[in-house]
This record gives C-alpha cells, sequence and structure tokens, in this order.
C-alpha cells in the first residue's frame, strides 16, 4: 500500500510541480476551533470552481503527470456537489497518480462512501478528520453533529473492509487530554489513527508560537514540489497561507508553466531560504525551518 511518503521518495526531475493541491470549492460545513475558516470565509467571497477553469487545470497536469494531487484545500471537498465526477476526471487524466483526500467524514453519505470507495477512482489516501470521540468535546471543537457523522464514519470503514478498498484510510484526530481513549476506540475497530497537533497556520490561530527570527526554508519544501491552487484559480503560498498573503499567480490567465517558473515564484524561494522577516508568513509557521549558523 503507498503511502505519502513513498511518493516523495521518487525523483522527480521535471520542471514542473511535483504536487498539485486544489480546491473545487471554498466551503465547509464545519466551524473547528482550530481552524481559521470561520474568520476567513468572512473576509474572502465564497467561490466554486468554473468548468473551464477546472478542465484546463486539469489538461495542463495531465502533460506532467503529477506524482500527487489533492483535489481539497482550506475546504471540506464534499461539500461540492460535483466533486465525484470531477474526481473521475482527475483519475482518468492522471491514472498512476497518488491521489490523496482529507474530510471532515459529516458528508459521507453510504451511498458516497460506496462510490468513492470503488476502483472506479482508485483514490489512494483518504483521511477523516475526527478530532476527539469525546461527544461533547467533539461537537464543541467543530460544531457538527457527533452521533451522525459518527455513524456515517463507522459505516464508511465498514464498506471500506467489504469492497476490499486498495488505498489507504485513516483517522485523525487532534492532540488532547482524551487522546489515550481516542486511539483505543479506532484500535479496537481496527482503524489506523494519528493524532494532529494544532498549528498556528502561518500565524492565525494562537498556539503560543512565536515567531522565528531565521527561517531557511520548510519542513515539507512546499515553494518547490508543491502548488497550490484555490478555487477561484488564485495560486497561494501554500495551504497555511489561509489569509493569501503571498498571492504568487492566476491560472485564469496563466498557465501552470508561467506561475510556477515566474519572478514571484522565484523570489518567494529565495525569501523562504533565508528571512529574518519576523512578519513573514513563514517566519509564523511550524514548518519553518532553521538551520544552526
Amino acid at each position: 500500500m503507498k503511502t505519502i511518503d513513498d511518493v516523495f521518495a521518487k525523483e522527480w526531475k521535471l520542471f514542473y510541480p511535483r504536487a498539485i493541491q486544489l480546491e473545487t470549492s471554498s466551503l465547509c460545513n464545519s466551524h473547528c476551533t482550530y481552524c481559521p475558516y470561520d474568520s476567513v470565509s468572512k473576509i474572502f467571497p465564497k467561490s466554486r470552481i468554473s468548468e473551464d477553469l477546472f478542465i484546463n487545470i486539469i489538461n495542463q497536469v495531465k502533460h506532467f503527470q503529477p506524482q500527487l494531487f489533492a483535489p481539497y484545500m482550506n475546504n471540506e471537498p464534499f461539500a461540492d456537489k460535483h466533486f465525484l465526477k470531477r474526481l473521475k476526471i482527475i483519475r482518468d487524466a492522471l491514472p498512476n497518480t497518488f491521489i490523496d483526500i482529507a474530510t471532515n467524514g459529516s458528508l459521507l453519505t453510504e451511498e458516497l462512501s460506496q462510490e468513492l470507495l470503488s476502483p472506479e477512482y482508485a483514490v489512494d489516501e483518504i483521511k477523516i478528520n475526527f478530532p476527539t470521540i469525546i461527544k461533547e468535546e467533539y461537537e464543541k471543537l467543530t460544531s457538527l453533529n457527533y452521533d451522525l457523522t459518527l455513524d456515517r464514519v463507522i459505516k464508511f470503514i465498514n464498506i471500506a473492509q467489504k469492497v476490499d478498498f486498495k488505498g489507504r484510510y485513516r483517522i485523525v484526530m487532534v492532540d488532547s487530554k482524551h487522546l489515550e481513549i481516542d486511539v483505543e476506540f479506532w484500535r479496537s475497530k481496527g482503524i489506523p489513527s494519528n493524532k494532529y497537533a494544532k498549528v498556528s497556520r502561518g500565524g492565525i490561530i494562537d498556539t503560543g508560537l512565536i515567531a522565528k527570527n531565521l527561517v531557511n526554508g520548510c519542513k515539507y519544501n512546499r515553494q518547490n514540489e508543491w502548488m497550490h491552487i484555490l478555487s477561484n484559480g488564485l495560486v497561494v503560498l501554500c495551504c497555511m497561507d489561509w489569509h493569501r498573503q503571498q498571492v504568487l499567480g492566476d491560472l485564469n490567465n496563466q498557465s501552470i508553466d508561467q506561475v510556477w517558473n515566474s519572478n514571484s515564484y522565484q523570489a518567494i524561494r529565495k525569501r523562504i531560504s533565508n528571512s529574518e522577516d519576523k512578519s513573514f508568513i513563514c517566519n509564523n509557521c511550524e514548518w519553518g525551518i532553521t538551520y544552526e549558523k
């Protein structure tokens, strides 16, 4: 069973992004306290990708076949009613690309789960964000209906086991005082799970992170390997750039190649390699790397 780590262990010599992250809509049905969605959705208008833009992007990536494609970003992918149709288009265009999906699980009806887990889509990894198994805490953290969501997640898992799903699925939890209980619950059902440490999203969420005096790179090398595309076509620095501080291009009037090799991208890569600016997003991000000189 392939993992994302396996993908990034491979060589990549093309002058194109190794990984594409594309949200097909900006919508989310949750209001998680550890996520900036609520505040950001009041700043920027809601958007859904146009069919023309979506097809244009897929036709471009088809030519260089990225190693990873994640059709979500700062959103809930299944809030897009056309998501499965678009997922099929992605898979047909990228038959060997690792497809990764993350969801809060609340919209995973049995019918949707059955279709999503079919070989037709050949999804490689599905992450379900279920912060805690403690009902009161879960609903406080997410605002979602605990009983409904848990029922849908359990049924999704049962279907995955029944159809012998070839991809990987796992539960992602928030690091909390209930972590041992959460881990044991999913372990008892034979479900892999891992904790997620709360992050500041580049300084937006208060986690106690102090801005770094010096940053020499990104832990996940986002500036050199990933392209992050919003549903309105704007290309931002990474999935942490919720406030769109670094808009590097616009695929409504530029190609992926033009944006990837633009002066803006070159400049941001150089900046990330040596930033002493404490107001810069990477200096306020847990992923910002500091090397001792």
